[in-house]
């Protein structure tokens, strides 16, 4: 096996402990958790060993997020034209894309403040985007 694909397993099979505003603790490969700004500062300040605080984000928002970041692994998020094309959002973005962010209005806009919160910039605007549709 090559180098650089034994570390890119070894990476993602990494975990990081990360503790939601509920109490909730979430295990997540660092691959994922590195896709927030903010996560990866702190994990190259303190290291993987240590439990990441979360204080603004819910356990059930941070599922969703991770979910989001799972599927972005294989599948870019197509770029966003602004001004919107079309107030249908499945003219928008891609038809998995669309169907994520088809939320109730509360989990989309803790979804919004967690994207935000954790500097997630691809989860912010499409997000925000279904929001301007």
């Amino acid at each position: 096996m090559k180098q650089g694909l034994s570390f890119a397993i070894q990476m993602q099979s990494k975990k990081v402990t990360l503790i939601c505003q509920d109490g909730e603790t979430v295990q997540v490969d660092i691959d994922i958790a590195e896709r927030s700004v903010l996560i990866k500062g702190m994990i190259d300040d303190a290291g993987v060993d240590e439990e990441i605080p979360l204080p603004n984000v819910k356990k059930s928002v941070f599922n969703k997020i991770e979910q989001f970041c799972i599927h972005l692994r294989t599948n870019p998020l197509p770029d966003i034209e602004k001004p919107l094309k079309s107030a249908n959002f499945a003219d928008v973005t891609s038809p998995w894309f669309a169907n994520f962010v088809e939320l109730d209005q509360d989990m989309l806009f803790e979804l919004i403040m967690a994207a935000n919160y954790l500097d997630m910039k691809p989860l912010l605007d499409l997000t925000c985007a279904k929001v301007a549709s």
